[in-house]
């Protein structure tokens, strides 16, 4: 797995772009430079571009990471409203959304890009 890491040319979310197999270790790589950054410059909303990524953790390792994982990072934005972009026929990140948004993230799955930056700079 590779990402980059870059805030939006109008300066309104940060931009994670995911490339190859990944799991809960490989997402605590970027989670925590890329809330820094919107930390740093008081943004908190993040588009996770997952579109050449596929999710490979199972059920109880996508548990831990939302259960576990997610409460012990301090570095996480609290604040963060968080727009999973995937490509049509995936499926792997599903699970982690619903999961993630049963522990009181603000977060939400999209498989367009138009519809996932209304909801990152409308709010909804």
């Amino acid at each position: 797995m590779n990402y980059e890491i870059s805030l939006s040319a109008d300066r309104t979310y940060v931009l994670i772009k995911v490339r190859g197999e990944m799991g809960r270790e490989g997402a605590w790589q970027f989670i925590p430079p890329a809330h820094a950054l919107g930390l740093q410059l008081d943004v908190h909303a993040y588009l996770v571009d997952l579109t050449e990524s596929h999710n490979t953790d199972s059920v109880v390792q996508t548990f831990e990471f939302a259960y576990t994982d997610t409460p012990q990072h301090s570095d996480f934005d609290q604040r963060a409203r968080v727009a999973l972009l995937t490509a049509p026929d995936d499926h792997s990140h599903d699970f982690a959304e619903t999961v993630m948004r049963n522990t009181g993230v603000i977060i939400a799955l999209f498989r367009d890009l138009d519809s996932a930056l209304r909801y990152l700079k409308e709010g909804g």
